[in-house]
């Protein structure tokens, strides 16, 4: 019995040397988990070949949530820095406007000789209505931007799919090395 050579399930079975007193059945089941465990000589090992599976899915997933957080790291910044800078910009921008506007018609008021009438307290108040309209378009243009910005980052987590295992893969795999 030590040296016969048995087939299950379309495989040869290794040979396995009987211990004394041992029974048939302890022999023939040290032969299947000698089968199941063998690398090489026509066999595989079903658990590194697992392992294995296993191990390069962690890997993989490991690498998709470092570029998932990086991405996200990326339109975090996009959201919060470029309000600030953009803002100050062009508030400045607005203010300047504006001091040039109230100079500008000052001088027209001189020039036409209206300055001392009541018409030449008018020229702060339209200035300050325009300042006032070109700020409003100013936060819309910076509220856009971030709204653009945010529905990016709503697109991509969206689009971010956590496939389950493809077991059918493996188990192709086992099929194909053990025809082998």
């Amino acid at each position: 019995m030590a040296l016969e050579r048995t087939y299950e399930a379309g495989r040869a079975l290794p040979y396995v040397t009987a211990r004394p007193g041992e029974s048939a059945a302890s022999v023939h089941q040290r032969r299947l988990a000698a089968a199941n465990n063998q690398s090489g000589g026509g066999g595989f090992n079903l658990s590194s070949l697992y392992a294995d599976f296993q191990k390069r899915e962690e890997g993989a997933l490991a690498a998709n949530k470092a570029r998932e957080a990086e991405i996200r790291g990326i339109y975090g910044d996009i959201i919060g820095q470029g309000q600030g800078a953009a803002r100050t910009a062009g508030l400045a921008e607005i203010e300047q406007g504006k001091t040039r506007a109230v100079g500008a018609g000052t001088q027209q008021m001189i020039s036409s000789g209206l300055y001392g009438t009541t018409t030449a307290a008018s020229i702060p108040v339209q200035a300050e209505q325009t300042a006032g309209l070109q700020r409003l378009k100013l936060e819309d243009m910076l509220t856009q931007r971030t709204n653009v910005a945010k529905l990016g980052l709503a697109g991509f987590a969206e689009r971010i799919e956590t496939p389950y295992p493809d077991y059918s893969m493996l188990m192709n795999a086992m099929i194909a090395q053990g025809s082998r």
